[in-house]
């Protein structure tokens, strides 16, 4: 029988985390890179700040001293953004434990161990006592901030700029562009705490994809920032920014965490068959085990020279399990939100399965090639489920969100909700569009 046993709860954002690391002692994940690994035994150095007890106890007093929650903000008081910190009895749970310690709370360390769930969380397990430190403040690199993708139309001048800070301890920064198209310039720039150039492009072209790289350093480290640039011949509609998660150069809306859920798995097993990407090899597919809980998160995008603008993205409800007599229930369920001209997110649509019956199964599947469309408009909230069981060749396959004029900029989420092991949610070809 199909149970609620654990939930998975998969969300992708478009928006930058700050220190973006590899995973080394040099160069440690963030919280959300931490979070989003594929359980397994290998080890990792992550950081981030603590910021409770385990699980949601974020209030003193704390009775525990068996694991921490770390945040990539010292303000988090959302389990579903932390990642669990098993402590040792090494001491680790004497030295770092918030009831034996409360003081720790709003630290900022680093720590080794391997990917795992604790309590149906994420969690780092296998951190010795030894491998944990605090890290102060002045030693942090600086940040350059989210610029977003750009477009422009042929022969049009580009121009944005670009500002680095180091607010910890006010280093010297010395902004710099490693890579620019052919005629385009970066003035750059060197100062204090906050350095800011600008990047121009002339005559832009010819029709095409490009990229600029910008690089901010100091003492402490460097930061870097890739902006993908579209030259486009002002046609309506446009690509702003589209991900289809092939790795190739059409996907200018890049992915900044939660990678380890794009597969090349067509589903050939599953029903409906063979349903799980859209075109190309490869498509985003959360789902792999009970306690996964995944954060993709897509670059923030300025749309501010776009109007008409809409998201559209293509998906699938197929599953592994079909002899168990169950489809997409109404507790399984994709939430997708926008945050818009930097302001928080906002919940805009629901598709969700349902609690029918047909072809023999409870609940109900559809394939990328579905014929139903689930619409809605940020801002106004709305949920939408096919209106049969069963295999449904009009399932909501497609899905657009339309974006209000005068906004400058957007970032989009989608919330994952599976009951169940072998049970996916398929998500492929991400456009954002618009009129110029």
């Amino acid at each position: 029988m199909k149970t609620l046993t654990w939930w998975m709860a998969a969300v992708f954002a478009l928006g930058a985390t700050a220190f973006g690391g590899t995973g080394t002692e040099a160069d440690p994940y963030t919280i959300a890179e931490a979070r989003a690994l594929a359980v397994g035994t290998t080890e990792y150095w992550a950081q981030g700040y603590i910021v409770g007890g385990a699980y949601n106890n974020f209030d003193s007093p704390w009775t525990s001293d068996y694991s921490i929650s770390c945040s990539d903000a010292d303000s988090e008081s959302d389990v579903n953004n932390c990642l669990q910190v098993k402590l040792e009895a090494d001491g680790g749970r004497d030295t770092w434990g918030l009831a034996t310690n409360p003081g720790n709370l709003g630290k900022m360390i680093k720590f080794r161990g391997f990917r795992d769930a604790y309590g149906g969380f994420p969690s780092f397990e296998g951190v010795d006592n030894a491998d944990i430190s605090e890290v102060l403040a002045e030693n942090q690199p600086p940040v350059i901030g989210a610029v977003g993708s750009k477009s422009v139309i042929e022969s049009n001048t580009l121009t944005f700029t670009v500002t680095a800070t180091d607010p910890a301890d006010g280093d010297e920064i010395a902004l710099v562009a490693t890579a620019l198209p052919a005629g385009a310039t970066f003035t750059g720039a060197t100062n204090a705490r906050t350095a800011t150039g600008t990047f121009t492009w002339e005559n832009a072209g010819p029709l095409g994809d490009y990229s600029a790289t910008f690089q901010a350093t100091d003492k402490d480290g460097s930061d870097t920032e890739t902006v993908s640039i579209n030259v486009h011949d002002g046609s309506s509609p446009g690509d702003i920014a589209f991900q289809g998660f092939e790795g190739s150069g059409i996907d200018t809306w890049a992915i900044t965490a939660g990678e380890a859920s794009v597969q090349d798995l067509t589903g050939a097993a599953d029903t409906p068959a063979n349903q799980r990407i859209r075109t190309g090899s490869y498509s985003w597919q959360p789902g792999d085990t009970d306690e996964t809980v995944v954060d993709l998160e897509l670059d923030t995008v300025d749309v501010s020279a776009w109007s008409d603008v809409e998201i559209e993205l293509h998906m699938s409800a197929t599953c592994t399990n079909i002899g168990d007599g169950y489809g997409m229930l109404s507790s399984d369920a994709v939430t997708f939100s926008v945050a818009l001209n930097g302001g928080t997110y906002s919940s805009v649509l629901m598709v969700s399965g349902n609690d029918l019956n047909g072809d023999g199964i409870d609940g109900v599947l559809w394939g990328m090639d579905a014929a139903g469309v689930a619409a809605a408009t940020a801002g106004v909230y709305r949920t939408a489920a096919p209106a049969i069981g069963g295999i449904d060749p009009d399932g909501l396959a497609t899905v657009r969100i339309f974006i209000p004029d005068g906004t400058t900029s957007l970032q989009f989420k989608a919330s994952v909700a599976q009951e169940y092991y072998g049970y996916y949610w398929n998500i492929d070809d991400i456009a954002l569009n618009g009129d110029e």
